[in-house]
């Protein structure tokens, strides 16, 4: 989780740029920040709605590391859908409108410090593309679904699959949030981070 630990970190530093990457990369991590602040803050729902629907909106994280000086963050925006029923639900969604950035691990190191300089930010790069969020099923609190989507970005195509887990928080399930699964895996044109893959979504209502 370190590289998410990385983006929330930006996104609470104060730094002003110019710059339409720049600019949208330091949005989405302010946005993460404060969605995330929002959800770590309620506890698990105890009592889930049992029929109707939702829709939530926020932000995610994906990172992962491919080597040496290789650290790559995709932010991006998130909305689920979840439909609730007497024993459970289901859940689909978007991740998509995606920035980033490839960090060297001085970089990295520093963002993890609460130092943000401006170059860092300035070497965000836009991205195209979008992750689905499939197959969701709900069950009380928790929630399981799969990922599916390729984000294209700096000439490199970096392909999203594998499982989510997660849970509701707050009351009549106000909010959301998942993390990777076992099978969850960020590949950069067909090859495998080497120490594997990160997400975060974090939506409320």
């Amino acid at each position: 989780m370190k590289l998410i630990r990385t983006a929330f970190l930006m996104g609470t530093a104060a730094v002003a740029l110019s710059g339409c990457a720049a600019l949208s990369v330091l949005t989405q991590a302010q946005n993460f920040a404060e969605v995330k602040d929002q959800v770590d803050a309620l506890s698990t729902t105890t009592t889930m709605p049992t029929s109707g629907f939702a829709v939530y909106e926020g932000n995610t994280v994906i990172g992962a590391d491919y080597g040496s000086n290789d650290n790559v963050v995709l932010l991006g925006d998130a909305e689920l859908t979840a439909t609730f029923t007497s024993t459970g639900g289901t859940m689909v969604g978007t991740l998509d409108n995606f920035s980033g950035l490839v960090l060297t691990d001085a970089q990295r190191t520093q963002v993890e410090n609460g130092n943000v300089p401006d170059d860092i930010i300035s070497a965000a790069k836009s991205a195209s593309g979008d992750v689905a969020i499939t197959g969701g099923v709900i069950a009380g609190s928790a929630v399981a679904a799969n990922s599916s989507g390729t984000v294209r970005m700096d000439g490199s195509d970096f392909a999203v699959s594998g499982n989510l887990m997660g849970e509701f928080r707050g009351t009549d399930a106000a909010a959301v949030q998942l993390t990777e699964g076992a099978t969850f895996n960020m590949t950069r044109d067909g090859v495998n981070p080497t120490t594997g893959s990160t997400i975060e979504v974090d939506a409320v209502q």
